[in-house]
């Protein structure tokens, strides 16, 4: 059995039994939980699990020593890691979790200073969507991630950076009557995606407060969304903080006061990399400072 079943087979009989609450544990399907035990049953020559017809109610004595095994086999493989990844001198590799927003608006200038200041230290850039860095800081596949609120899992430690807001975005000279918040009814909107935590918050704004605007263009992408607004006679809404990472010229940024926007950065309580401490030690202050 390789480490990935073995970690399959740990997390299953640490849920009772239970495929469905340790396939949502560990973010994969049920089918693929159900085939990795089966092959290691038919690889291995052994019943691992007792069985009332297809559900599993528990572990044979081969599954009972092969539990105790594979915890401390799971125990050494993770010091493992953490003794190659990690040495005395502050060398090793950070892995670090960004959305594109974040990474522009924060980390583009700043980034590769530190990268500089810090040769020993390898930082691997992880740029994804929200969803997708909460999901893998749990499988303990990055270290830390700067993510907007609000965060789905609470087994993740959060610490908050930044709250602001949202704002309404357009050029005015396209405008023969300026657009107010109240006027959303009336402008035609292009927004983030659906992949976007903060477009959950906009949906959710809207409806909170009676509007149904006509939304005629979505994309993951903010810049796109700035020209938009640059050269047609549209609006977009994206939080305040993100504009300092793009051209605004020319742009009207009307803020939004009851549609808020928090940056935290994120991670496994029980996965912390001690490499980490340099990256929140330089970017967190930095980060608060610029956007004051």
């Amino acid at each position: 059995m390789d480490i990935l079943q073995l970690k399959y087979f740990v997390e299953i009989v640490d849920c009772n039994c239970n495929i469905s609450i340790a396939a949502n544990n560990l973010h994969v399907s049920q089918s693929t939980l159900s085939r990795s035990i089966i092959r290691a049953e038919e690889n291995e020559n052994k019943l691992l699990f007792s069985r009332n017809g297809k559900r599993l109610v528990g572990l044979t004595l081969s599954g009972q020593q092969l539990y105790r095994d594979a915890k401390r086999v799971l125990a050494s493989y993770e010091a493992l890691l953490k003794n190659l990844r990690h040495s005395p001198t502050g060398s090793g590799t950070v892995k670090l979790g960004l959305t594109p927003a974040i990474l522009s608006a924060f980390f583009a200038d700043s980034l590769p200073t530190f990268i500089l200041q810090n040769p020993k230290l390898n930082i691997e850039i992880v740029e994804a969507g929200g969803e997708t860095l909460q999901q893998q800081l749990l499988l303990e596949k990055i270290d830390l991630a700067y993510l907007i609120a609000p965060i789905q899992y609470g087994s993740l430690q959060t610490d908050n950076l930044i709250n602001d807001t949202g704002v309404l975005v357009y050029n005015p000279q396209l405008f023969s009557v300026l657009p107010s918040i109240e006027d959303l009814n009336e402008i035609p909107l292009v927004l983030l995606n659906q992949k976007f935590t903060f477009r959950n918050q906009i949906d959710q704004w809207l409806f909170k407060q009676g509007y149904h605007p006509q939304i005629i263009m979505e994309t993951e992408n903010e810049e796109t969304l700035l020209n938009a607004a640059q050269h047609t006679p549209v609006a977009t809404i994206l939080p305040n903080p993100v504009l300092t990472g793009y051209r605004t010229s020319g742009l009207t940024a009307i803020t939004i006061s009851d549609l808020s926007w928090q940056l935290l950065v994120c991670r496994k309580t029980s996965h912390f990399n001690p490499l980490s401490k340099k990256v929140l030690e330089h970017f967190n202050p930095l980060i608060m400072k610029n956007s004051r």
